[in-house]
């Protein structure tokens, strides 16, 4: 039995976005795997608001540092920050 989380309408989602993006992590490029929600104020399904992301990079959010991503990668710093603050966030 499927998760609640995975509803045909989430299904559907996942769908669109992963076809929307090419099958790939729209940080990195690497080979995409999750869909990641930039906000939820705007409807679960809103594909204005849902990217495609590689694991790693999804792990970002999580607070993992984002190790994979060169240098000299023009958002660096700020996933490097979005981490930092994810990990603070976590009690």
């Amino acid at each position: 039995m499927l998760s609640p989380y995975y509803t045909c309408n989430w299904l559907l989602a996942r769908q669109r976005i992963w076809k929307r993006d090419s099958g790939k992590c729209r940080i990195c490029g690497g080979a995409g795997r999750d869909v990641h929600h930039l906000s939820y104020r705007h409807g679960f399904y809103n594909d204005d608001f849902l990217i495609l992301v590689c694991r790693p990079c999804h792990m970002i959010w999580q607070g993992q540092q984002p190790d994979h991503i060169l240098d000299s990668h023009p958002s660096k710093q700020t996933l490097v920050r979005i981490a930092e603050i994810s990990k603070a966030l976590k009690f």
